[in-house]
């Protein structure tokens, strides 16, 4: 699964955040009609191409991005990547065991992916009734109106959201 956050697609991948996951899942099955076929091929050769030709000593000092924590409690803590100034999204990672919080601001729609833990539970603090389920490497769209939200680990150990959002709203 290849995760990619981007606004406009460029040749020389100056806006995006680029994660690689190779899991090998099978293909969709016609006869079966289930997902039951040879493997699918996920092209890592050219992704770690493309890697390298984006790694090099220079641009690996420079330009590679860094997560600094930005906040921090006894249950969670966020950290947020560096970024460049033309990009207009900032990407935060929530690390908790049990639950973390965040706030859309009223501004601001994240887009979570769940990269570590098996379940959490995305859920309005001021309208509990609003909330959905993801797993992991699923994503979801957290609309501008949830306010303040939190994760709740719906499974067994440590979980990691990566998200999304506008730096200006």
């Amino acid at each position: 699964m290849v995760v990619e956050m981007d606004t406009v697609p460029s040749v020389a991948g100056t806006e995006y955040s680029f994660f690689g996951y190779d899991f090998c899942r099978h293909t969709w099955d016609d006869e079966k009609k289930s997902m039951t076929a040879r493997p699918m091929n996920m092209h890592m050769d050219h992704y770690f191409n493309n890697d390298k030709w984006r790694r090099e000593a220079w641009v690996k000092e420079r330009l590679r991005s860094k997560p600094h924590v930005v906040f921090w409690t006894p249950q969670y803590y966020i950290d947020r990547y560096d970024s460049l100034a033309e990009m207009p999204f900032e990407i935060e990672r929530l690390h908790f065991y049990e639950r973390a919080e965040y706030n859309t601001q009223g501004r601001f729609m994240h887009m979570v992916v769940l990269t570590i833990g098996e379940r959490v539970m995305i859920r309005s603090m001021d309208e509990p009734e609003k909330s959905c389920e993801i797993e992991w490497f699923q994503g979801a769209a957290v609309p501008a109106c949830f306010g303040t939200y939190e994760f709740v680990n719906m499974g067994e150990g440590f979980c990691t959201i990566v998200l999304m959002r506008w730096k200006k709203g």
